[in-house]
């Protein structure tokens, strides 16, 4: 194989995990491994619950369209009249694509499951809100439609209008009986224009950096209590410090979650900085390491670490004035001891959530690829502008006053949150 065709290879393999959702090729073996022992558990539990081993029996409850192909969640009552659900994927389409793969990996069926959570579950290994819907069936659109709901702050407007549309298409489904389904679609209909989450930063980014927020400050965007929950969700995507944002480490972060002493809930607004910004130590050894091998490679590794590395020290004299004015503004006082009503004369440090270190070499990266070099006049001045020019490197609105407690607290917060991700 030349390596042309290898590349070819490389990348049909490449379409076929996006499509497909997964890692790689290696866990379509494994499913495929498991193919055997599926079907026959299966078989035992169809004996057991009198379902039908007719596989045209079952019938198609939920059906999106994927790239490549299709996922459909299948149901059938057993005699019993409770459900049962298994899930079928085909990528047969991508067929002509992969010639050098054994097409059996292209489809496949899971494991059969009882009950509507169950289903749902099966559903989930993939994100099938966000797909094109094909058909719901008549009996289970009111529950397909209360699941966008739970899940619309999280979804764009023509994905909702979708759903909407499929449920409630006559012809895609037969009955006619629309009086409790209606107050489903309202709901959906009531979705705001912009999405909780894109309401969320936009109050974020009309704060001042680092400006304390509380959770009845941004519940003035809600009318309801249902619209408080989904604002508290959308609020905890965009956090630093929370499970979701843990999990999923956006690119750019909107606010530090803090949970103080007194076990309340606040939140640092920040107006979205990318995330690989913040202050943590593990990001900036990372990030800079790849840099300086770099730079090491064509200048020489002890030219830069004299030359550039000092030059970064002294950068951080630039920070010295906004640091003194952040204290004057925050009254010398740590700003979150007086959310937690602490008066005990503690000593304050001008602190930074944003990482000047990375911002630095951030900077004399794009020097580098400017000026084809950074050991010029024009490439000297050039840093400096861009640090001048960066607030986030130096200018008050990015530094807060804190005691070391504080300080203590949201450098961990920061560091727990995102530092295994970077």
């Amino acid at each position: 194989m030349t390596l042309k065709d290898e590349e070819v290879y490389r990348r049909k393999k490449e379409l076929l995990a996006r499509a497909l959702h997964k890692a790689d090729e290696a866990d379509l073996l494994d499913r495929s491994a498991t193919k055997a022992k599926t079907a026959s558990w299966e078989s035992s539990m169809r004996d057991g619950m009198g379902l039908a081993t007719n596989q045209s029996a079952w019938e198609p409850i939920v059906e999106v369209g994927a790239e490549g192909g299709s996922i459909t969640l299948y149901g059938h009552p057993d005699v019993k009249g409770q459900w049962w659900f298994c899930l079928d994927w085909d990528e047969r389409t991508l067929a002509m694509f992969l010639d050098e793969i054994n097409h059996d990996l292209l489809s496949d069926r899971s494991g059969v499951v009882t009950g509507w959570e169950e289903g749902l579950k099966l559903l989930y290994q993939y994100p099938w809100c966000h797909l094109h819907p094909c058909f719901v069936h008549h009996e289970f659109r009111k529950l397909v439609l209360a699941e966008i709901v739970a899940r619309q702050s999280e979804l764009d407007d023509y994905e909702v209008q979708a759903w909407q549309r499929i449920c409630s298409d006559s012809s895609n489904n037969t009955t006619s009986n629309n009086t409790k389904d209606d107050q489903v679609f309202r709901l959906v209909e009531e979705k705001p224009r912009r999405k909780m989450a894109t309401l969320v930063k936009e109050y974020l980014k009309k704060k001042r950096p680092l400006t304390v927020v509380k959770l009845t400050d941004v519940y003035t965007l809600a009318h309801n209590k249902k619209e408080q929950d989904s604002i508290r969700a959308a609020l905890h995507r965009v956090s630093v410090g929370t499970a979701v944002f843990k999990n999923s480490t956006p690119s750019t972060s909107y606010a530090v979650r803090l949970c103080l002493l007194n076990n309340e809930e606040v939140f640092l607004s920040l107006p979205g900085v990318p995330t690989r910004e913040l202050r943590t130590e593990k990001a900036e050894k990372q990030y800079t390491k790849e840099i300086f091998k770099r730079f090491a490679e064509k200048y020489g590794a002890e030219t830069i670490k004299y030359w550039v590395q000092s030059a970064q020290h002294r950068s951080v004299v630039q920070a010295a004035c906004g640091m003194r004015h952040a204290k004057k503004r925050d009254g010398r006082n740590c700003i979150l001891c007086e959310v937690e009503g602490i008066a005990d004369g503690r000593d304050v440090f001008a602190c930074h959530v944003v990482s000047r270190k990375v911002l630095f070499w951030e900077a004399i990266e794009e020097v580098e690829n400017i000026k084809k070099t950074i050991f010029t006049d024009e490439a000297v001045l050039l840093l400096r502008k861009k640090l001048k020019n960066s607030p986030r490197h130096s200018d008050s609105e990015y530094i807060v006053t804190l005691c070391r407690e504080h300080d203590n607290l949201l450098a961990n917060t920061i560091s727990e949150s995102i530092g295994k991700s970077q």
